[in-house]
């Protein structure tokens, strides 16, 4: 079963299984998955579960959403295993791999709160000489 890996700068590491056809994402209580970012739209993205994986689709949202570090340029993405997807000061891990142990690759693919990039959301930058 695919699952998800939040790492949510307000919230403890979730683990979400993704065993409904459609999932939503966004900042509003309503949505399946509610991230806390203030970088994050009311109804940000939603996670379809289609015959051969899951698919990404942004859901026109003001600060983008990105995979694997890149803006996701199209609406939608298919999700492979080991993705990592950031919306706001938030990132999900896909995780869907036949055969081996999904939580060894949690660990494994899992980047620390505090090693989130921050741009610049609150936080002071350097200053240049």
């Amino acid at each position: 079963m695919a699952r998800l890996i939040i790492v949510d700068t307000r919230r403890p590491v979730r683990q979400i299984n993704l065993d409904l056809p459609l999932l939503t994402i966004g900042r509003d209580g309503g949505n399946s998955i509610t991230l806390t970012s203030e970088r994050v739209s009311r109804r940000h993205a939603v996670i379809e579960r289609v015959d051969d994986g899951h698919i990404l689709t942004d859901l026109d949202s003001l600060n983008g959403t990105f995979v694997n570090g890149a803006p996701l340029r199209i609406r939608s993405h298919r999700l492979r295993h080991g993705d990592s997807v950031s919306i706001g000061r938030c990132e999900l891990r896909f995780l869907q791999k036949a055969g081996t142990s999904l939580a060894a690759d949690a660990l494994r693919l899992l980047t620390l709160p505090a090693e989130l990039p921050r741009r610049g959301w609150g936080s002071p930058q350097p200053a240049f000489a």
